[in-house]
């Protein structure tokens, strides 16, 4: 029974729940679960960049504080196709961003078409990065979602596997590959053949994989060619010694996982290589990453 003197227990402290960026179990980084409020200094910076050519669609909402009203949005941005990036800069308003999707359309695979969205303050001169609220690979049904996606780098996952036709060298010269500017490749195999000329010597090729002009690898043929024959060669991951599968096929091993950047080259050094000796066939397949600048 109250004696008239008792007062009301005080109310609970309220309850300070910070909404900031979320961290997975994988590492990766996933941007808050909340509106994006935006004044109108600031602005949506797209980025493309792609190994083919194609459309980068990022579409979604935007809520106008001066009318009240949530705008439907959708921005197209070309990809290049040629490891090159495009840049979209737009200004948004003022109100609050409520979501975000992109996809690509064309027929990219993953590992070929990477997308970037920030909120900018500024559109020209000096500039200043808010937030970054998408960043991935993207294809015609493998999305980004904001809030939602991770924030991934373009050198993670599998990346993309590209089988290519090596240019072929003039007589008496040998095979030389280069990484293209953008790119970042892992080499799976390489395959070349080689007619020689009647000069004498026995030719014994040689693979290596060069970074900034240093040979980081090097690997040998199992066996050699004679005057006025030839033969194929095959260098491939995973074979831990030179072997000779068949009469006039050679295959040697690659190491694995070795990174080589833009500028890195493949080439053949052929012991005894005469003027008149040929190779052709030159055939290899690499795992490719974007290197997004």
């Amino acid at each position: 029974m109250s004696n008239g003197n008792d007062q009301a227990p005080p109310p609970p402290a309220p309850q300070v729940i910070a909404i900031g960026p979320q961290l997975l179990l994988s590492g990766k980084i996933i941007p808050s679960f909340a509106q994006f409020a935006v004044t109108g200094e600031d602005n949506i910076r797209i980025i493309t960049v792609g190994s083919v050519a194609a459309t980068v669609h990022v579409q979604g909402r935007f809520l106008d504080a001066a009318q009240g009203v949530t705008i439907p949005f959708d921005y197209p941005v070309p990809v290049a196709g040629n490891r090159t990036t495009t840049t979209v800069l737009d200004a948004l308003g003022t109100g609050y961003l409520l979501n975000l999707s992109c996809y690509a359309t064309g027929s990219p695979l993953i590992g070929q078409v990477f997308v970037i969205v920030q909120i900018l303050r500024g559109l020209t001169g000096a500039t200043f990065l808010v937030g970054t609220l998408l960043q991935g690979y993207v294809t015609t049904t493998q999305t980004l979602g904001w809030p939602g996606s991770p924030i991934a780098t373009s050198i993670e996952g599998g990346g993309v596997i590209k089988a290519i036709t090596g240019t072929t060298p003039a007589a008496g010269a040998e095979v030389s590959e280069t990484v293209p500017t953008g790119a970042r490749w892992e080499l799976l195999s390489f395959t070349g053949q080689l007619t020689t000329s009647a000069a004498a010597g026995a030719r014994l090729p040689n693979l290596k994989l060069l970074q900034g002009g240093i040979v980081v690898v090097q690997s040998a043929a199992v066996a050699s060619v004679g005057p006025s024959s030839g033969a194929t060669w095959v260098w491939e991951q995973g074979m831990p010694l030179a072997a000779a599968v068949a009469a006039g096929v050679n295959v040697s091993g690659l190491n694995i996982r070795l990174p080589l950047l833009a500028g890195s080259m493949i080439v053949t050094t052929t012991a005894a290589l005469a003027a008149g000796d040929q190779w052709g066939s030159v055939f290899y397949t690499v795992r490719e990453w974007l290197e997004a600048s």
